[in-house]
């Protein structure tokens, strides 16, 4: 039953691509051959990526249907570290992916190289609005009525939240700063009244639910954090913010957020 689901999720790979039946015939042995490879525990050589060069157009599809298996993404990752590929959805999808089954280490290895950081993901310093791919960059929330975007100088946050709505609307992954540090934000949020419903949380990569939790006041803020939960090697920085049934919008702009260590 699986080799038929299998081999029905492949034929769909072409159904919308105008490919020569010579061309669909070599589809099929390659896709089975070349995951056959990527299911290896340990992948000792990698002289068949050739059939991976780009040439044809069932390599994209290929790469596209093989993000999407879990059991694949590591190996995934070491390929795409030797291919030549511009799909930048791929990407997205396999950092995403690794982040989310635990191979954090694995995907900031392929972010680094993708987006060619020269240095790991940040962990002080002031941070930027990038937002291509999350979790090493910005996951913003983009809903009606519940929204935070760049702003067009991309130089701050421009949030919007309609009353009845709320939840984590911006996080991204850091590595864990050395204990003590803190957390700077600067922004131009309102009502003033309504600030205090908008919270930054940390949670440890491996949880759910924050271990650091504290509302925003008016204007600069500052965080110091003394401590870290044991095994917490990334860590998620979160706003929430929340605007309640009955009372006005929140709106404006996180103008800046710094990460800075404090002496010990």
């Amino acid at each position: 039953m699986r080799d038929c689901r299998s081999r029905k999720r492949s034929a769909l790979l072409f159904h919308s691509l105008e490919t020569p039946v010579w061309e669909r015939r070599l589809f099929e042995r390659s896709i089975n051959d070349v995951k056959a490879r990527l299911q290896l525990k340990a992948t000792t050589s990698w002289t068949w990526l050739g059939l991976l060069d780009g040439s044809s157009a069932w390599h994209a599809a290929f790469l596209n249907h093989a993000v999407g298996q879990s059991e694949l993404l590591r190996n995934l990752a070491t390929l795409r570290q030797r291919i030549v590929l511009d799909d930048e959805s791929f990407d997205r999808r396999l950092i995403a992916g690794l982040a989310g089954g635990g191979d954090v280490d694995v995907a900031e290895e392929v972010f680094r190289y993708v987006s060619e950081a020269k240095s790991t993901f940040a962990s002080s310093g002031s941070l930027d609005w990038s937002s291509t791919y999350p979790p090493f960059e910005w996951r913003l929330r983009d809903q009606p009525g519940f929204r935070v975007q760049p702003s067009q100088d991309g130089k701050q946050l421009e949030l919007s939240v309609r009353p009845g709505k709320g939840g984590l609307v911006a996080a991204r992954l850091l590595r864990t700063p050395a204990a003590p540090f803190e957390i700077r934000i600067s922004h131009r949020i309102a009502p003033a009244e309504q600030v205090r419903d908008v919270r930054l949380q940390l949670t440890c990569a491996s949880e759910t639910i924050p271990f650091y939790d504290e509302r925003l006041s008016r204007g600069a803020n500052g965080f110091r954090i003394e401590a870290l939960p044991a095994d917490c090697d990334h860590v998620v920085l979160g706003i929430n913010a929340r605007a309640w049934s009955g009372r006005s919008a929140l709106g404006g702009t996180i103008d800046s957020i710094e990460i800075a260590s404090l002496p010990d």
